[in-house]
């Protein structure tokens, strides 16, 4: 696997930590983790991000789904959403926000590796 720059958006701090221990089991680059859309915005203007594994459910006023597609538009970083509610109208919703991927929660390795591998350089 080519490492990757990943950013984190999770707005339970355990479960980011879970994610970022797999990531770099994974040997991907952990860019940052952030606890909402807002944060996750600020944090993609300034750095070369190259995915984001981003939460539905976020503290703030952007949900996952807002904030992916402000992300789509002015920055075209490909989004891969994670949700422990695999709701048929949220995983519509996302797909109006150009995700590259969706992964109900909790995933295992070999679902993350599988979506992470899609994401072309």
């Amino acid at each position: 696997m080519d490492q990757k720059s990943i950013l984190i958006v999770e707005d339970e701090a355990i479960t980011a930590m879970e994610i970022e221990s797999c990531l770099k089991d994974l040997g991907c680059e952990v860019s940052g983790i952030v606890n909402s859309g807002e944060k996750a915005l600020k944090r993609i203007s300034k750095n070369g991000i190259n995915l984001i594994l981003m939460d539905i459910q976020l503290k703030g006023e952007l949900n996952g789904i807002e904030a992916a597609e402000i992300i789509h538009s002015k920055y075209n970083v490909p989004v891969i959403f994670l949700t422990a509610f695999a709701e048929k109208e949220k995983a519509i919703r996302s797909r109006f926000s150009f995700p590259f991927g969706f992964l109900t929660k909790p995933f295992n390795e070999y679902e993350l590796r599988s979506a992470i591998d899609k994401v072309e350089d």
